[in-house]
């Protein structure tokens, strides 16, 4: 387990990975391109140097009215909607840590590997995790793992939670 990564690249390696699975599933997330491959190259015409954080902020624009659509809960958050502080980190450790030519394919959910391990079974549509310490690695891995779930059992799942204090 690599200890040196901080909880907020894990995040936006997360982010990565369940973006470019929800594009790809046969009944797709949202309706974005971006991160594929063939994507990835038509943006890295216009955006040569920032491609993959331009194609991460539109899947992740998309990604957000997906699961503000199906959360319709004020005071809850989830992968694609977090406090300032949090997205800032994220947005921070995509433009520093994660270079522009990083191969999200070979890497998908690559990030468990750094958490803890978390057994959840699959499952499909509004997941409520309760309150998660998004600092907490064990956090991080209860939501990567119930993506990863569902989504490799080609399910629909939005886990959403409280922040915790």
């Amino acid at each position: 387990m690599n200890k040196a990564l901080s909880p907020y690249l894990i995040l936006a390696r997360l982010r990565l990975s369940v973006l470019s699975a929800g594009e790809s599933l046969p009944d797709k997330y949202w309706d974005s391109k971006g991160l594929s491959p063939t994507g990835q190259g038509d943006l890295k015409t216009v955006f040569p140097r920032t491609s993959l954080v331009a194609a991460m902020t539109h899947a992740s624009e998309l990604a957000r009215a997906h699961h503000d659509k199906q959360t319709r809960a004020s005071g809850v958050h989830h992968l694609f909607r977090l406090p300032t502080t949090i997205e800032t980190a994220i947005h921070h450790e995509m433009i520093e840590s994660i270079p522009n030519d990083y191969d999200i394919e070979a890497n998908l959910w690559s990030e468990i590997d750094d958490l803890p391990q978390a057994e959840v079974q699959p499952e499909a549509g509004s997941i409520n995790l309760n309150s998660l310490d998004l600092t907490s690695k064990k956090a991080i891995a209860k939501l990567a793992a119930t993506y990863k779930s569902a989504m490799s059992a080609g399910l629909t799942c939005i886990p959403f939670f409280q922040i915790a204090e």
